[in-house]
């Protein structure tokens, strides 16, 4: 499964189609491995394949079902769309909302600014989209209050790391974004009973045309955005669900007493 879902990653959006070499090279896998998983893809219609040109693959619209029955499942765009709307009427740029999904965050709402110089970066950065560039704002206001406890031991190192690189952005409560593409500030949004983000609001817009300076002019209504989509999500069925932790188990526990008494 693991090795399928990171054949699946690799249709990223930004090509219409995938050679098996183009995909094998990408997972670091061979070629008749990737051929075989590309196969069973194929007959669960999650993948299409062209004769022409040179044998290449394609998602089809089936693949991306799940994510956008999970993304609508979370009730956010329906509580967060008007707010984000009205965001970017003020500022003229683009307003999103993101959750986490392991170490990324993951658009789950936009409303894009059309202005000049800002159309590409609307396309760009669509719904169902990962964040994953370590400098993303948005990714940043998600991680820095990070629950590492809550993670798999595969991605808590890795947690770990990034949890240790956002001070900054925890004493501010706010993420800045500042390259020579991209200018974006976020903030997270908790919910009583938690001590993480649930998610993150920011404005982005695209440089020159939009600076930090511009951004962060908006904070004082990007910050009370969020205080108010606390509000709305924290009834969402959604949010008031709890991740499952294992526990020590009694006798582990019972040992852990003893050793500290002794």
């Amino acid at each position: 499964m693991d090795r399928g879902f990171a054949i699946l990653e690799r249709f990223d959006g930004k090509r219409g189609s995938e050679s098996l070499a183009e995909i094998a090279t990408s997972v670091q896998l061979p070629r008749s491995s990737v051929h075989r998983y590309l196969q069973t893809l194929a007959v669960l219609g999650l993948v299409d394949q062209r004769g022409t040109p040179g044998r290449r693959y394609r998602l089809t619209p089936l693949a991306g079902s799940p994510g956008a029955v999970a993304i609508a499942a979370t009730g956010l765009p329906e509580v967060a769309h008007q707010e984000l709307a009205a965001l970017r009427r003020k500022s003229g740029c683009t307003a999103r909302i993101a959750v986490r999904a392991g170490l990324d965050a993951l658009l789950v709402d936009q409303a894009a600014s059309l202005a000049p110089g800002q159309r590409l970066l609307a396309l760009d950065s669509r719904p169902g989209a990962k964040l994953t560039q370590p400098g993303c704002a948005l990714r940043q206001a998600l991680l820095a209050r990070l629950d590492l406890d809550a993670l798999t031991p595969e991605l808590r190192r890795r947690g770990r790391a990034a949890h240790k690189d956002l001070a900054e952005v925890r004493e501010r409560g706010v993420a800045t974004q500042d390259d020579t593409k991209v200018c974006a500030i976020a903030v997270p949004i908790f919910v009583p009973g938690r001590d993480e983000a649930i998610a993150a609001i920011d404005l982005v817009g695209a440089a020159p045309q939009v600076t930090l300076a511009v951004l962060e002019a908006q904070l004082d209504q990007l910050r009370a955005t969020a205080e108010r989509l606390t509000a709305a999500i924290a009834e969402l069925p959604w949010a008031q669900w709890r991740p499952y932790k294992r526990r020590a188990s009694s006798g582990r526990a019972n040992s852990a007493e003893q050793a500290g008494k002794r």
